[in-house]
């Protein structure tokens, strides 16, 4: 009898054992507005909502969960508010700040940063983007590769311009079909720091420099140039109305002088 006992109440202790760690495992999903594992059944109730959002109520084993779930762009369905009750107490009740898969926009990698991409929309050097990561942080982004990324549609006016908070980072293609210009490249890798000019030659005629460019990609120097010498400028009078420039050490500028009648 003493043996049946205790298996009985070792069954007892399992099966309280297994509710704790089922209601530890969805009380931690609920709090990060995602939908419970242990649910025994649900019930949704048949309300039409304009943009395609649902409730349902779940029963779990000891607990009811209710939510809210708003379709995204990729026509998934994601959480937007949800709610957990356990002898009819609400532990949790919580709301998404903002639906961050409201918008998308597909891009190439520029440059990947400790905490953010560099990235380049279709349109050129006129659609360049700093994206912080996703939740999911770095998943293996590299130069080059072609991504979709979800956000909240919200894109701050900068350059390069800031997209809002994002929900999801998808790689798209490892090597995208759009190739990023040479000029962006510089503008993002290059660094006048790695540039060193030295004057070797300076005469009256003109002048020779040496240019020390450890930049991956240099910038090109094709420019010419030319230099003024100043010189004395005997037309100078110090009198007068001046327009342009005219000082005692510069070319002669236009003076014209008013007589009184």
């Amino acid at each position: 009898m003493k043996k049946s006992v205790k298996i009985i109440l070792g069954i007892i202790i399992v099966i309280i054992l297994l509710l704790i760690i089922a209601f530890g495992i969805d009380y931690y999903r609920c709090s990060n507005l995602k939908e419970p594992i242990f649910r025994l059944s649900m019930y949704k109730p048949d309300i039409a909502i304009s943009d395609g959002s649902e409730y349902i109520s779940y029963y779990c084993p000891g607990y009811i969960v209710d939510l809210q779930r708003t379709p995204t762009l990729d026509g998934k369905m994601q959480v937007k508010w949800i709610a957990m009750q356990i002898f009819n107490k609400t532990i949790i009740n919580k709301k998404s700040e903002e639906n961050n898969m409201l918008a998308n926009k597909k891009a190439v990698i520029i440059k990947v940063n400790e905490k953010y991409l560099d990235v380049m929309g279709f349109e050129g050097a006129s659609d360049l983007y700093n994206v912080s990561y996703s939740s999911e942080g770095n998943i293996g982004f590299k130069q080059g590769q072609e991504i979709l990324i979800y956000f909240n549609g919200t894109i701050a006016e900068s350059f390069p311009a800031q997209i809002g908070k994002v929900g999801k980072i998808e790689i798209l293609k490892e090597k995208s079909d759009i190739e990023i210009p040479e000029d962006i490249l510089k503008f993002y890798y290059n660094s006048k720091e790695k540039v060193n000019i030295n004057v070797s030659n300076l005469g009256t005629t003109g002048i020779e420099l040496t240019i020390a460019d450890t930049n991956e990609l240099p910038y090109n120097y094709s420019h010419s140039y030319k230099i003024y010498k100043k010189v004395k400028n005997e037309s100078y009078t110090g009198i007068g109305q001046k327009i342009g420039e005219d000082t005692e050490n510069s070319i002669s500028g236009y003076t014209r002088s008013r007589s009184t009648i």
